[in-house]
């Protein structure tokens, strides 16, 4: 699991925050120089696990009460005919209320759940959308309305029921229900891999390696809308997180980047859910840190909203209620989270095991269509393992066993209801890397490209490297992308050239290991695309973050295509700035956008010397699977989008 804090990285990226960072001019530990090849290899296929802290019956916890929307079918398709151009329907966002009395449950069946739970001491909140109940309680009430534990309850067929048998509820309650979301959070058996593997520390040298604001702005021409004082200023882009960050250090870094500094540009929501493990909760994260400053200063006069939910870990329950109090809030133009929720192969091994409700899916598309709805412009990092993610196949005892596959990949980035936010790395040089007492010489990029390992050439020049250092092996980072095998094609990918089909090489092992002159094959593919965009997200074109640490220097390169999304949603609070109405939900019109004479995109469809360790260009199309439609020139998508 990869979970970013104050710039040391675990590994896998199986179930918390998408980002990465490179090895580049870094000495490596004694530690790291004594693991072996067998040592890197079993820590890649086996892991120890995660559980959740155990409750007691006095204890408060929270589920939520997911309610079936009035006509699903229409509710999807208001979200494509509001941001479709041509519709009749085109720009006319509903509220959160709005949404409500048009696709929620009536008022009667709201009532009926609120005064059941109130006579089961539970406490009620109704969200505006008619469709979530948010329960709070104490343990020992929940488990006797439910005949369970919670410490070991489990969905089953019956969706009442958690224990060995289930509870009575009144028939005209049952219809309306979903699923209940949250009510094995507490359980021994909700369990998430933890490599707890840190990696040597990357502290490179800011001169060489790092840029600030401008290197995004100027990049992907958004400095002209900037200068036009389209700035965010109206604006408010939120920020999904499970962290906090001290906000001095936000208001060091806007400041020095001439952003706003007004105090009361930055808020906090904290957002109900569940606690997983007390001990995991960090209020200082370079995660979160760099996410609120880039948000911050590419959008320099926009507001800055966290939603955080102090749990540490990214249930499925946490995760949802995070968005949709974002949704409900209203608040926000755009949003970003650089957080995943597993993949959808280790989402499929917990449902099986009674961990999540099977609708679980369905859930999480009514959740990002209601911010498609309302105009809200939604982007997620597309991750940094490349094609495909480590997934959980099997659990024996207090231990995971990993495999890999393109097919697996985090059911929330791939959603076809958001934007999903790759990387890339832009032209560089740099002479005189070094790797413990190794000089391994020059590394170039000679333009912009799909994000993939610079290391890759050096590697295979000096083959010694990888007994001498086997966790380089480990840190062959780089963008993600592919098919996602659980959601289908959306209708605005199809007959767009490069969709569903793709090139390839084949450049990495099971274990990670170097494949050399990897030959270049073609194939097809179903199911959603991902990602639709790409930024800059490589730590040797990185970007300078300010967070402060004791005893060592407050300046430091951040990447990963998780500063991609935060730098996105800052951008279309600049373009929202000049417009009358909300851009919305960019894919229903993007991908009509790049098929056009005066595309705003710049796909990269090189054969060589770019991809993502596996997904390649596709030359003479506007879409490939490593970079998705490719770089954004926001001052074109300015004046096309409509």
């Amino acid at each position: 699991m990869i979970r970013m804090k104050g710039l040391w990285l675990s590994m896998l990226a199986i179930s918390a925050v998408i980002t990465g960072i490179n090895l580049n001019n870094i000495q490596v530990s004694a530690k790291a120089k004594g693991l072996s090849n067998t040592q890197v290899n079993a820590i890649l296929t086996k892991s120890k696990l995660y559980r959740p802290s155990k409750i007691k019956p006095n204890q408060e916890t929270t589920f939520d009460v997911f309610l079936k929307p009035k006509n699903e079918s229409q509710y999807f398709q208001e979200a494509l005919d509001v941001n479709t151009p041509g519709n009749s329907q085109f720009k006319h966002y509903l509220t959160p209320t709005e949404i409500g009395n048009k696709f929620g449950q009536s008022n009667s069946v709201i009532t009926g759940w609120t005064s059941f739970l109130k006579k089961h001491g539970l406490k009620t909140t109704v969200s505006k959308n008619k469709r979530i109940i948010f329960v709070s309680g104490k343990a020992g009430s929940i488990g006797k309305l439910f005949k369970t534990n919670l410490n070991s309850a489990k969905y089953h067929h019956n969706p009442f029921q958690f224990g060995k048998v289930g509870p009575k509820f009144p028939k005209n309650l049952s219809k309306s229900l979903l699923a209940f979301v949250g009510m094995t959070d507490h359980s021994y058996n909700n369990a998430f891999p933890n490599t707890d593997l840190q990696l040597a520390e990357t502290r490179p040298s800011i001169h060489k390696l790092g840029g600030y604001t401008n290197r995004f702005t100027k990049t992907y021409h958004l400095s002209s809308i900037l200068k036009k004082g389209f700035n965010g200023k109206k604006n408010t882009v939120g920020i999904i997180s499970f962290e906090g960050i001290h906000k001095s250090n936000a208001f060091h870094f806007w400041e020095h980047e001439h952003a706003s500094i007004s105090p009361a540009r930055y808020t906090v929501k904290n957002v109900q859910g569940n606690f997983f493990n007390p001990k995991m909760i960090s209020n200082d994260s370079g995660e979160a840190t760099m996410d609120v400053e880039y948000a911050g200063s590419v959008a320099p006069q926009a507001n800055i909203r966290m939603y955080r939910q102090k749990s540490g870990m990214p249930t499925f329950l946490n995760t949802v209620n995070l968005f949709n109090m974002a949704y409900d809030e209203n608040k926000v133009s755009s949003l970003s989270s650089s957080w995943g929720l597993q993949s959808n192969r280790t989402n499929a091994l917990m449902q099986k095991k009674g961990m999540l409700p099977k609708q679980y899916l369905d859930i999480l598309s009514l959740t990002f269509a209601q911010g498609d709805i309302q105009g809200i412009s939604t982007f997620s990092s597309s991750g940094d393992t490349g094609a495909g993610e480590y997934y959980v196949k099997q659990i024996k005892k207090n231990q995971a066993i990993l495999g890999h596959s393109v097919h697996s990949n985090d059911i929330i980035t791939t959603n076809p209801w958001l934007t999903s936010c790759g990387g890339t790395t832009l032209p560089y040089s740099y002479t005189g890397s070094e790797l413990g007492n190794s000089t391994f010489g020059n590394i170039s990029n000679k333009s912009e490209r799909a994000w993939g390992s610079n290391l890759l050439n050096v590697l295979k020049n000096k083959p010694e490297l990888l007994k001498k250092y086997p966790r380089i092996r480990m840190n062959l980072t780089t963008g993600g992308g592919g098919f996602s095998e659980i959601y289908a094609t959306p209708n605005y990918q199809k007959g767009v050239p490069g969709v569903n089909t793709f090139n390839a090489r084949k450049l990495l092992t099971k274990y990670n290991y170097p494949i050399f002159n990897a030959p270049l094959i073609s194939g097809t593919g179903q199911g959603r695309n991902f990602p639709d965009i790409s930024a800059n997200a490589d730590s040797w074109t990185g970007y300078i973050i300010y967070q402060k640490e004791k005893g060592q220097s407050p300046w430091s390169v951040g990447a990963g295509t998780s500063i991609v999304g935060p730098q996105m949603a800052g951008a279309i609070a600049d373009l929202n700035s000049g417009r009358s109405t909300r851009m919305g939900f960019l894919n229903a019109q993007i991908y009509q956008l790049a098929t056009t004479q005066n595309s705003p995109f710049n796909p990269l469809n090189s054969t060589t010397d770019n991809n993502n360790m596996y997904y390649t260009g596709q030359p003479g199309t506007v879409y490939n699977q490593a970079s998705g439609l490719g770089t954004v020139n926001f001052e074109k998508l300015f004046e096309e989008y409509k």
